[in-house]
């Protein structure tokens, strides 16, 4: 989703006759802020701060009402994009897709690579909960049934965090460890602050089956991101 609001972005600057500035990069907001995603790019491509702020407006009027945007708001020049139900929740069915995701390359002889440790963490605790989860029969919403459930869901904060990192390209190349990192860290906020089976013999509910669809979706984002580098998923912490 990033690399498409990349394009939308580029192809509205050039049609505003300004130079498109590369990488156009979108970050999530910090927890707490109104939005999901921010952008700077009208400041690299306009420069000073009464033209940046012009443009982030111009901006701002093209992108409200195109699919995918429930808000578009501005500040300062600054670009803050929330996006639909419908976008966030996407991601959790691509991730979930039959197929989706890599396949481990390796294990390794060694210690983890500096900073990547919290990620194999991360992964392992995602395999370890949908397992717990799945053997007290838990089943992920799946298709279009994650409409309605995750429509009850996402606009609590540690869900939505978690949504916007996984509406986000698979981490690869370039910046990859940093984009795992915060993934690894944002899902094990949501792992502290949800639950994924009830307690005993409580009934199972449509969040469970939720918060099990982001918890396997997050695995496989993860262990996709660790692939690109080259890297295993583990299965057990």
């Amino acid at each position: 989703m990033p690399s498409q609001l990349a394009e939308l972005l580029s192809t509205h600057l050039s049609e505003l006759g300004c130079r498109t500035p590369e990488p156009i990069r979108l970050r999530p907001v910090r927890r707490g802020q109104p939005g999901d995603l921010g952008t700077a790019v009208a400041y690299a491509a306009a420069g000073s701060g009464p033209a940046a702020e012009r443009l982030a407006g111009e901006l701002a009027d093209r992108l409200r009402g195109a699919p995918g945007f429930a808000e578009v708001r501005t500040e300062a020049g600054y670009l803050t994009l929330t996006l639909t139900t419908d976008v966030l929740l996407d991601s959790v069915r691509r991730l979930l897709r039959p197929g989706a995701g890599a396949t481990p390359t390796r294990a390794l002889d060694g210690g983890w690579p500096a900073g990547l440790l919290p990620v194999a963490l991360a992964h392992a605790r995602c395999r370890n909960v949908a397992r717990a989860a799945r053997a007290h029969g838990v089943r992920p919403t799946l298709g279009a049934e994650l409409t309605t459930t995750g429509s009850a869901v996402v606009d609590r904060d540690l869900t939505r965090a978690l949504l916007v990192r996984l509406t986000a390209d698979h981490p690869g190349g370039r910046g990859a460890a940093v984009a795992l990192r915060d993934l690894a860290t944002t899902y094990q906020d949501f792992y502290a602050g949800t639950r994924t089976a009830p307690r005993g013999a409580g009934p199972v509910t449509s969040k469970h089956r939720t918060h099990l669809a982001l918890t396997e979706a997050t695995a496989v984002a993860l262990a996709t991101g660790l692939a690109s580098l080259g890297l295993h998923a583990p299965e057990h912490l």
